[in-house]
């Protein structure tokens, strides 16, 4: 449940190169409530994969070490994300395979079961080589912060993931030594997604959760603009987006 983890739940593979058979595992834990973070943030296969490992191994613990792996690679391409802890959450959950049925749609609730969606490491990459993610911060006097980005011809589908993470808090200036920790609320943020021109918004998302999730078919070509909307934040929020 670490608010900042990456949580990784796990799916059985089937041993198929396809992702219509991909079903959520019993030993894959969801936490189901709406006053905490959802989790896990996403899932990868750790059941029926094809493997030489002996013994043989299943569970969350052959699916997180695909994460932590894919979280290497595009360290090795952008080495500054290694301290960018909120844009790789973002990045992982934007990424996520489109043609799994294992993913996040708006209003479904099995949100919770799997996070965002299947692990797409390919996809993953790809989002850090084209630099389309940022991060930023929100004060609590700021009721909203707008980010732009640019959608071409070539884009047939977007997906923005927004992650905030959780700062610790202290009662003093002397920081962790003698402060007492400050227990906050779970911050709260919303995203709205614009199309170019328009003061309506064409997506929102504003679930009670550490990651927003918009997906939409965009219908022009042009500056998209995201919006990040504070709800009830009690401290200032540190958030990064990524968008594919």
């Amino acid at each position: 449940m670490a608010y900042n983890a990456i949580t990784v739940g796990n799916i059985d593979d089937n041993r198929t190169l396809t992702y219509s058979d991909d079903i959520l595992r019993y030993t894959s834990s969801y936490y189901k409530y709406n006053t905490w973070a959802k989790k896990p943030d996403l899932c990868a296969p750790g059941t029926g994969l094809n493997t030489s490992f002996s013994p043989s191994f299943t569970g969350t613990s052959a699916a997180a070490p695909q994460v932590t792996g894919t979280v290497a690679i595009i360290c090795q391409q952008k080495p500054a994300l290694l301290l960018k802890q909120s844009v790789m959450k973002a990045l992982l959950a934007a990424s996520v395979n489109f043609t799994s049925t294992l993913r996040y749609v708006p209003a479904n609730s099995n949100f919770k079961k799997y996070g965002a969606g299947l692990l797409d490491t390919l996809g993953a990459s790809w989002v850090a080589a084209h630099t389309r993610y940022l991060s930023s911060s929100i004060t609590t006097s700021t009721t909203s912060k707008s980010h732009y980005f640019t959608v071409t011809s070539s884009d047939t589908r977007i997906r923005v993931a927004l992650s905030i993470i959780k700062h610790s808090s202290f009662s003093s200036s002397s920081g962790h030594a003698t402060g007492t920790p400050i227990s906050v609320g779970l911050s709260n943020l919303d995203l709205k997604i614009y199309a170019p021109g328009s003061s309506t918004p064409i997506q929102t998302s504003s679930t009670n959760n550490s990651v927003e999730i918009v997906y939409f078919v965009p219908t022009v070509a042009g500056t998209y603009r995201i919006e990040v909307i504070n709800t009830s934040s009690a401290e200032t929020t540190y958030y990064a987006l990524a968008w594919r």
